[in-house]
């Protein structure tokens, strides 16, 4: 063990000695490094806490109450019992049931999948057979469609195509990772329609109900169990199944009073494309639409990828495809931009770091501070793909922001050891400077440790804040471990050239002459902080000051950036509104949409009663505020326009009303609407939800149901075959399986009123008309019934300018005070925006956080409690700057400026440890002591020793600040709209470590002229302290 500690010490004292050494280490490094780029996974991810579990189930035919109470209900009752779910959102419509379940942060999401398909499936068994197989798929939650597409064929005809896409295309887009729902608009899968003639079934005596029995008896695949064969076990199958529609035919009805009759001469037999709950159109043309959603974490570059290479199958087939929106293509073009910057980011800092490192001295020591760039930044990434990050945008930022402060430490190496004429007096250098060095990133690291409580409110704050400490880290390793022996190469040149002469000629004239300028200049700045400190001191407190303000002034905007490439507009119409008619009526609104200069394509698809329209549009010439106003202006036939987007000019929120009964529920919405719209800021009020169209209800007559036998349940059934056809049996064919319906013939392709008033029901002594046993009236109903957490809810969207959502809820909860709430109802603010303004306010937290992480630092360094207080005066002022120019250019104060101040905290402090210690060792050689209450007139020369401060300094301050600005202004021209934490960090640490420069040659020795004591301590690096002269 001695000799193995002995020749580690060998090692570490020539060390210095042995460049080859270095070499090799650091070609391994970057050996290893493009070895992991080789499986490091591009492009970012969506946010894990918006992941929720999709549920949705489908009854043909079936209304929203129904559809609540059988379905919805005994749901959310089997679910609600599986620990782990922190919110479940169920919609009930007609036909329809979605339930959406949230898992809390601690959940495994696999396992509680897999419960939750277990409980929904024992739920699914118990309900009728007519009910479709539950659809579970993971989802985004609040996330729109990330990918859509307008699918046609020249080959396929539209029955054709509403199978290959619902059984083929969909299933397989819903396979690929990051996938979750899959939507389909204009089409819908095929199945067997059997149209009776009623009056030929009134004749024999016959029903759609016993004919529908009869078919799902006679057609089925049935198991019957196993058997076995000496040691070999096989299972026993019934197979009765028709080998396909046109054999149904065949099948013999039995009649009430004996004999038989043959399908095929009492009704049609018809493949056709089940009723579409949607229509689509494409510039006004009829088209299916294909909507993929995203699941929780999905990578949407490569979803993008995946699902282009999955559509080149089917384009063999004929099918084509004209995408109309990709946002994992936007984000890649966005993440493109980013490496981009990041690169022409790092090119900066090593053109900055070569310019500003020094002429004199080894020109080794130069190159390898330049090659320091290339190599920190690719070691940095390479060990974040091997703790499992992502190479997106956000981690690109951090690599380049932070690469600039991170190569400081290369730049004061360098200045070191670029003078040392041999390696003895290079360790002791670097003995010197390590501790300063040690004590810059520890600074920098610290300072970022809150970021990754404000990852909640900016996704991907948390992996800048990783990226940043990682360029770091590996920037203090390579300062200390590889530069030595690198910087040393080669001889020591002449201080006066190669030649060892004195330049001569215009360039030594001009550099000459600009030295003495540069000089003067110290001067007087030396002057003028001898002369009027407490001037500098007071300005920088009132700019603090301002700082301050400008950050309450600032709104609060707890909002993300929208990254689509196209707007989502929701269009509502009166209720009951046919398909066909909202259909034709969203043609005739995208077709004046689409004359607006800059849309490039409007897709509309028509619902009953609603419809939504995604509108693309060329950047080039349109921003989204702009597409928005223009869709909202285009007039749509009895139709009203909503888009729910925020952007600096308008904000929406939401506020509900949670109860039992959702008449009262709508009721109390309305008012909040009503007493919400004489609120000052707001512009509008729009009711989330509408009331149902009139429904017919049949009520029957008793006594006369009595008189002719028959019962409540027969008619019922009756009339729902005779009017909708409900599903009869699901029928298995070539491995596929559709509906098979039996209905009754309409004169039309819709039932109408008088097709229920001639529905017959046959009995013993005549047939009945069903307008002869009942009384119709019409009632009015809900069209959508919503529950959050088992409760029934109603809301409303309150539309208005910006302002801070804690603001907005204290004026709507005023506002609200004069409706009285029934006994368990009760209102619910939008619980996003005020969570997402109460961790933005909160952000004020973490910044202080960081800044008592970086005191105690620099106090362990330091040995002292007062000297980091004046490190940190610096603080103040320097980011007062972003603030003040963020409140003069309008903007609004959004999760990524909070991040952005907090990250770059600890870059601002660096810049003042410089200016701190060399105060401190100026007043060291230029005093002999103080006592009690002395000040700058106590030096021997004060004027003299801050000029030595900035002659000392400021060409190091110069280098360090630069090469930060150099790294962050490529992202400054960043324009995408994914890009803004980006942008933000940029402007942040460009502004604020250029202001930390100005602070740090002014502010600094300001306030050591007019409290020399302060800085009269042992000096830092004799502390193993924050820097070495």
């Amino acid at each position: 063990m001695s000799s193995a500690r002995f020749e580690a010490a060998e090692l570490g004292r020539h060390w210095f000695d042995r460049p080859v050494a270095a070499i090799c280490v650091a070609g391994a490094l970057l050996t290893f490094a493009i070895m992991l780029f080789a499986g490091a996974e591009y492009g970012p991810r969506e946010d894990e806490g918006r992941s929720a579990l999709a549920i949705t189930l489908r009854h043909y035919g079936v209304d929203a109450r129904e559809m609540e109470r059988s379905i919805a209900i005994p749901l959310e009752d089997a679910v609600s019992s599986l620990s782990g779910i922190s919110e479940m959102v169920s919609v009930s419509e007609f036909g329809k049931v979605r339930l959406v379940l949230r898992f809390s942060g601690d959940s495994n999401n696999d396992y509680m999948y897999e419960r939750v398909r277990e409980a929904v499936q024992r739920v699914y068994e118990k309900l009728p057979t007519s009910v479709q197989r539950p659809e579970l798929v993971s989802s985004s939650e609040g996330r729109g469609p990330v990918w859509v597409a307008s699918v046609s064929s020249d080959r396929l005809n539209q029955l054709e195509l509403g199978q290959l896409l619902e059984r083929d295309l969909k299933p397989a887009l819903e396979k690929l990772p990051g996938a979750g729902e899959v939507e389909l608009s204009g089409s819908a899968p095929a199945q067997l329609l059997i149209e009776l003639d009623q009056q030929i079934l009134a004749r024999l005596g016959s029903s759609a109900g016993i004919i529908a029995g009869v078919l799902a008896s006679n057609d089925i695949l049935a198991p019957l169990g196993r058997i076995e064969t000496g040691s070999i076990q096989t299972r026993l199958l019934f197979d009765a199944r028709y080998a396909d529609p046109e054999r149904l035919k065949s099948i013999r009805i039995p009649l009430a009073e004996g004999g038989s009759v043959r399908l095929g001469d009492i009704a049609k037999l018809t493949m056709v494309m089940r009723e579409p709950d949607s229509l689509a159109r494409l510039n006004g043309a009829r088209a299916a639409v294909v909507a993929v959603m995203p699941a929780g974490h999905a990578n949407l570059p490569l979803l993008s990828r995946a699902i282009n290479q999955e559509l080149d199958k089917f384009k063999q087939s004929g099918v084509s495809f004209i995408i109309l929106s990709d946002t994992g293509d936007n984000v890649a073009r966005s993440f493109s931009s980013t490496l981009q910057a990041a690169l022409f980011g790092a090119l900066a800092v090593a053109v900055a770091a070569w310019l500003l490192s020094g002429q004199n001295g080894r020109k080794s020591a130069r190159l390898v501070a330049v090659l320091t760039v290339p190599f920190v930044l690719a070691l940095a990434a390479a060990s974040l793909v091997l703790f499992g990050f992502s190479l997106d945008r956000y981690i690109l930022a951090g690599l380049s922001s932070g690469i600039g402060a991170a190569v400081d430490a290369a730049i004061l190496g360098s200045e070191r050891l670029r003078y040392c004429p041999n390696s003895s007096l290079a360790r002791a250098e670097m003995k010197r400077l390590v501790p300063s060095l040690v004590a810059g990133a520890a600074t920098t690291i610290v300072a970022l440790l809150p970021l990754a409580g404000l990852d909640a409110i900016s996704p991907g704050a948390g992996r800048t804040g990783v990226a940043i400490a990682a360029g770091t880290m590996w920037a203090l390793f390579t300062a200390v471990a590889l530069l030595p022996p690198l910087a040393l190469i080669g001889g020591l040149p002449d201080k006066r050239g190669r030649s060892g002469k004195p330049e001569t000629g215009k360039d030594g004239v001009w550099k000459r002459r600009l030295a003495r300028l540069i000089h003067r200049g110290q001067a007087r700045l030396a002057r003028l902080t001898v002369q009027k400190p407490a001037l500098i001191i007071i300005f920088s407190f009132f700019l603090s000051i301002g700082g301050v303000a400008s950050l309450l002034l600032l709104p609060l905007d707890p909002t993300m950036a929208v990254e689509e490439d196209a707007v989502f507009a929701h269009v509502e119409f009166e209720p009951g509104a046919a398909i066909d008619s909202t259909d034709n009526r969203l043609a005739e609104w995208s077709s004046r949409l689409g004359a607006v200069p800059g849309i490039l394509a409007v897709q509309t698809t028509a619902r009953a009663g609603s419809g939504s329209g995604l509108i693309q549009f060329d950047a080039e010439l349109l921003d989204r505020a702009s597409v928005r106003q223009a869709a909202r202006d285009t007039p749509v036939n009895g139709g009203f326009v909503w888009i729910q987007e925020n952007d600096l000019a308008e904000r929406s929120w939401e506020l509900m009303v949670r109860g039992e009964d959702d008449a009262i529920c709508r009721e109390l919405a309305r008012q909040a609407a009503e007493a919400c719209g004489t609120i000052a800021f707001v512009s509008e009020t729009i009711l989330n939800f509408k009331d149902g169209p009139e429904d017919v209800i049949l009520r029957p007559d008793r006594e006369r149901l009595a008189t002719f036998g028959f019962s409540f349940s027969q008619v019922g059934d009756e009339l729902r075959r005779a009017i909708y056809g409900p599903v009869a049996y699901k029928r298995l064919e070539d491995g596929r399986e559709y509906d098979v319906r039996v209905t009754m013939a309409h004169s039309e392709d819709q039932a109408s009123l008088a097709d229920v008033d001639t529905v017959l029901l046959a009995s013993e002594a005549a047939s009945i008309r069903i307008s002869d046993l009942t009384r119709a009236v019409r009632e009015r109903d809900v069209s959508r019934i919503q529950r959050r957490d088992r409760r029934r809810i109603a809301g409303i969207t309150i539309r208005g300018t910006m302002i801070d959502p804690v603001k907005v809820n204290q004026a709507v909860q005023k506002a609200l005070e004069a409706i009285v709430l029934p006994i368990g109802y009760y209102w619910e603010f939008d619980r996003e925006a005020l969570q997402g303004a109460q961790r933005l306010a909160g952000s004020l937290w973490y910044f202080l956080a960081a800044v008592l992480f970086i005191y105690m630092v620099l106090g362990i360094v330091s040995e002292s409690l007062s000297l980091p207080l004046v490190i940190l005066a610096a603080l103040p002022p320097s980011l007062a700057v972003p603030a003040v120019l963020l409140l003069a250019s309008g903007q609004s104060f959004n999760a990524a400026f909070a991040c952005a101040f907090v990250a770059v905290a600890g870059l601002v402090v660096n810049a003042a440890v410089l200016g701190v210690e060399e105060c401190q060792h100026q007043i060291s050689l230029n005093s002999a002591g103080f006592s009690k209450g002395q000040k700058a007139g106590s030096m021997r020369h004060p004027a003299k020793a801050f000029y030595n401060v900035l002659r000392q300094r400021m060409p190091a301050l110069l280098a360090t600040c630069g090469t930060t600005v150099a790294g962050a202004l490529p992202f400054l021209f960043l324009r995408d709209s994914g890009s803004s934490l980006v942008r933000s960090l940029a402007i942040v640490s460009a502004s604020g470590v250029s202001a930390s420069f100005v602070v740090s040659i002014l502010l600094i020795p300001a306030l050591a002229a007019l409290w020399p004591r302060l800085f009269f301590r042992r000096n830092l690096h004799t502390q193993a302290g924050i820097g070495a002269e």
